[in-house]
């Protein structure tokens, strides 16, 4: 039995980081399309329309049982809202702040888990999460602008990007205690949520001329393009699974805390590309929430 439990736990945590290596990496996708006239809105409902589609030819009673279930609807709606928030601010930020912000996730997740799934929240728990929010005041920080809030809408959709993507945890969570659904149940649900926000946030922008429609590719290009849609919406599936599939089996605040490693993967990576240019308050800022969920954690 121990070894079993042992193995769950490594397959959860294998999906989990694969989910932070996609994610952390997707921003080379969104600004490589969106440079080719793909609006992050418009590329992220093709990945998820294509995807839910996949998985309603293998098992069609997964979409009618999204819909029978009340947690399974609240994922469709907090997955569709990261998607929407975190995709939309890594394609028009700075990919290392943004991402930074979005893991300010650990301090939504602690106070959605007390709150809804009666995780237990202490005074140590308390101090991490105050430590965090101040690892966020320092990157909004603008010494011209007085208060640390967000004053560019990437940072903005950042941080409900965070709060969303805590939410979607929770009631993954939520969703396989209450309703016994399966990995595929929760997997369609969180591909619909894609789909149809993001959809339907496309048209609705671009019918008031805030976004493009989307541009034809020039046929030289046609090729490339669609071999990259190909390779990330492969790419998203598997990392949704992942994230599924460890979600429901650790802790609100243990999920938290290995997807951290997004950070370092989106740093790294934008780093080596020289599209993140970072200020003094972003290293310390960013140390802070990344260490604001291991201190004082075995008192927690």
């Amino acid at each position: 039995m121990k070894t079993n439990t042992t193995h769950l736990f490594s397959v959860a945590t294998l999906g989990l980081l694969t989910n932070a290596t996609v994610w952390g990496l997707s921003w080379i996708g969104f600004k490589s399309l969106n440079v080719q006239g793909i609006h992050p809105l418009w590329f992220t409902a093709l990945i998820f329309s294509i995807a839910c589609a996949i998985l309603h030819l293998y098992q069609p009673y997964l979409t009618k049982a999204v819909f029978r279930h009340c947690y399974l609807r609240w994922i469709v709606l907090a997955a569709g809202l990261t998607n929407i928030c975190f995709n939309t601010a890594i394609t028009i930020g700075d990919v290392l702040r943004v991402t930074l912000l979005f893991y300010l996730m650990p301090v939504w997740a602690a106070l959605l888990a007390h709150s809804l799934l009666g995780e237990h929240i202490n005074r140590w728990q308390i101090l991490r999460l105050m430590l965090g929010l101040s690892g966020a005041c320092l990157i909004l920080w603008q010494p011209k602008m007085g208060l640390p809030i967000p004053t560019e809408l990437a940072d903005w959709l950042g941080i409900a990007g965070g709060i969303c993507f805590a939410a979607n945890n929770i009631s993954l969570r939520k969703a396989s205690d209450a309703t016994g659904a399966n990995d595929l149940m929760r997997l369609q649900a969180m591909f619909i949520g894609g789909a149809v926000c993001s959809l339907s946030l496309a048209i609705g922008l671009a019918s008031i001329n805030q976004i493009n429609w989307p541009d034809l590719i020039p046929t030289y290009s046609i090729w490339w393009s669609s071999v990259e849609i190909i390779m990330w919406i492969t790419l998203f599936l598997i990392a949704n699974y992942g994230v599924q599939y460890g979600a429901v089996r650790f802790p609100a605040n243990v999920t938290a805390l290995i997807m951290l490693s997004e950070i370092f993967i989106a740093g790294a990576s934008s780093a080596y590309w020289g599209v993140s240019y970072l200020r003094w308050q972003e290293w310390v800022g960013g140390t802070l929430i990344i260490l604001s969920p291991f201190i004082f954690s075995k008192k927690a």
